[in-house]
């Protein structure tokens, strides 16, 4: 990553990239830190969201080279063509040992087949969250109790959210909770994010290299049939320290929507920015697997 940064900076030092982000409503720890450091390498123009649509309140001249702020703002990236990074459907993580996986003790259902996840589960009380459209937060149900009265369901391009298949998994026992961001395969910085249930920020830096969060990604990312897994992934992961001590993955991210919480914002900032500008992460095509 020097190496190209370097030649980022001799041959193509004053090119000018357009950063478009949403502005800021979430509250979200970290977000205006971030947008801050990017400013140094990027021109930054924030936008907000129409609420319910898939338009902008003020639409724009140029196209971005970078896009962060919500799904529905990706989403109006997708549609205008403006350069993305990929969301991750599950199928795409076959290759990974399921053993590797907070939930793989589940399945996917209906939000109405009720009965199915208790015999799978064989339990009242089972985790859920959405495949793919965020359509709501992840969260702990129980069966005897209508659903709709324990999930929000977000604003979402969804029809009928019940009808949308989602995880169905026993409930795990969670010391930590970690966010990961890699570019092109590179681990380049984390944060912690929820420490026993409780939000609590704190950078992985230093030690970081030597520690079971980042031996447990390079584990699951070694050589299989002659091809490193993740050669080619930029998002984020959220891993997460079990009650047995053992790291689990719990889902990947896409990177235009990923909170940074106490990331090294500067790192991560570098990296998009070589990244971009030499054009080998920020399309369509940018794939996990080669």
């Amino acid at each position: 990553m020097i190496k190209l940064r370097q030649i980022a900076w001799h041959t193509l030092k004053h090119f000018n990239m357009k950063l478009l982000y949403q502005k800021q409503i979430w509250n979200e720890y970290g977000y205006s830190e971030f947008i801050d450091t990017l400013r140094n390498q990027f021109e930054c123009v924030e936008c907000e969201v129409i609420p319910f649509t898939e338009e902008l309140v003020a639409p724009i001249d140029f196209i971005p080279d970078l896009v962060l702020g919500s799904g529905r703002l990706v989403d109006i990236a997708r549609n205008n063509n403006w350069p993305t990074y990929r969301s991750f459907d599950p199928s795409e993580t076959e290759d990974i040992k399921k053993k590797h996986f907070l939930n793989c003790g589940g399945g996917y259902f209906k939000l109405t087949e009720v009965d199915m996840m208790r015999e799978v589960i064989g339990s009242r009380f089972v985790f859920v969250k959405p495949c793919i459209e965020k359509m709501f937060t992840g969260c702990v149900i129980d069966l005897d109790k209508p659903i709709e009265d324990q999930v929000q369901f977000s604003t979402s391009d969804v029809d009928d959210p019940m009808e949308e298949l989602v995880l169905a998994a026993p409930i795990r026992e969670i010391k930590q909770e970690y966010r990961i961001f890699v570019v092109r395969g590179e681990i380049i910085t984390g944060s912690l994010y929820k420490d026993n249930g409780v939000a609590r920020y704190e950078l992985l830096d230093g030690v970081f290299k030597g520690s079971d969060v980042y031996e447990f990604i390079r584990h699951i990312s070694t050589i299989k049939k002659g091809k490193n897994l993740l050669r080619n992934f930029t998002g984020s992961f959220d891993v997460a320290r079990v009650d047995d001590g053992y790291m689990k993955i719990i889902e990947f991210n896409n990177l235009n929507s990923a909170g940074v919480y106490a990331s090294d914002y500067q790192k991560l900032t570098e990296a998009l920015h070589d990244d971009i500008l030499l054009g080998l992460g920020a399309n369509l095509d940018s794939t996990m697997f080669p």
